[in-house]
């Protein structure tokens, strides 16, 4: 699917929702999707003006397992109050955190993953890009038929895009 686009529309979603300050929440997984996630993402808060932030799932646990509970940019007066999250692992955590320190989701902050299907952890839902991966493997079938069909001829690669569920709609 079109990773840069899905991060374009899970940022695009938050800042129509009124949001200014979004931090992009990852782990280095080193996967494509990862880099064209966080590059849809920047692209969107760039072109609205804004500064992008991308902050590493591993800083987090670091930061906790150190002892402190200082996370200034969760918790604190200059707090973010959207997140786009990486993968629904990424979001697991966010929740996990947020139930830590007495937040609320869809109250206190807002947040977005990208999953194949509407995304729940404990019982929240989060806003969810969902990621076409039925399809994907549909198109696989039918380009792998028409290779086998005609293998001389060139496949023409199709690019899918991804839809947005919005919590309890």
């Amino acid at each position: 699917p079109a990773a840069g686009g899905a991060g374009r529309l899970a940022t695009r979603h938050l800042l129509k929702a009124g949001h200014r300050r979004i931090a992009y929440l990852h782990w280095s997984s080193g996967h494509y999707s990862q880099k064209h996630r966080e590059e849809g993402y920047r692209n969107e808060m760039e072109s609205a003006g804004l500064k992008p932030m991308s902050l590493l799932t591993f800083d987090i646990h670091r930061t906790l397992s150190s002892g402190q509970k200082n996370l200034p940019w969760l918790i604190g007066p200059e707090r973010y109050t959207a997140f786009v999250c990486y993968s629904p692992e990424v979001a697991s955590q966010l929740l996990f955190l947020t139930a830590m320190f007495g937040l609320r989701v869809h109250v206190d902050l807002s947040a977005v993953t990208f999953a194949d299907e509407p995304f729940s952890f404990l019982g929240y839902q989060l806003d969810t890009v969902v990621l076409p991966y039925f399809e994907m493997g549909q198109e696989a079938v039918n380009m792998l038929l028409q290779k086998i069909e005609e293998p001389d001829s060139p496949i023409v690669p199709r690019v899918l895009h991804p839809t947005i569920h919005i919590a309890g709609a």
